[in-house]
């Protein structure tokens, strides 16, 4: 069941993006705010997890 959930998270994740981006055109003030400070932080979050993985990784093969 997770499994599946997370494929279909996957999957539509790029339209996800597009969503946010999209709606940095918006009319509304706030929505365009909120895209931004979506779009803004899950870069960053992102951005930190893969350098957590690398490190991660590192450590691993240091370990062996």
């Amino acid at each position: 069941m997770l499994s599946g959930a997370s494929a279909m998270l996957t999957g539509n994740l790029s339209k996800a993006v597009q969503t946010l981006v999209d709606l940095l055109d918006d009319r509304n003030a706030n929505v365009r705010r909120l895209a931004a400070c979506g779009l803004i932080d899950r870069s960053f979050k992102g951005a930190e997890l893969i350098s957590l993985s690398e490190r991660i990784t590192r450590l691993e093969e240091n370990a062996k």
